[in-house]
């Protein structure tokens, strides 16, 4: 059975409760009463799902390493053990950063 999901004007998604596979968003906006910016099927979603996570973990990553940056190498470590959890994207990363920065600085 088709799914598809409709990515709506005020960003949420919707079920196109009658989908076809060669249908384009205008059909799917018949359907739902409402503007359609695009359409999408099961694995697209997934896709799109799994690039908004990507997407917003090199954020916090690239967020966290430059607040790390901007403190005193002690202040960012206890910045570190309080800020970054077990599964924040940014862990690693954060950890990793603050290894280097200390063996650089304690030359």
């Amino acid at each position: 059975m088709l799914k598809k999901f409709a990515l709506l004007d005020d960003g949420t998604i919707a079920i196109i409760p009658r989908p076809e596979k060669a249908k384009d968003a205008d059909d799917a906006g018949r359907q739902l009463g409402t503007d359609v910016l695009f359409t999408l099927d099961k694995a697209e979603l997934k896709a799109l799902q799994n690039n908004i996570v990507d997407v917003l973990g090199n954020q916090e990553k690239s967020e966290a390493i430059a607040h790390m940056d901007s403190l005193s190498l002690q202040d960012a470590m206890w910045w570190f053990l309080e800020n970054v959890s077990e599964d924040s994207p940014a862990r690693s990363d954060c950890f990793f950063a603050l290894r280097r920065r200390r063996v650089n600085e304690a030359r």
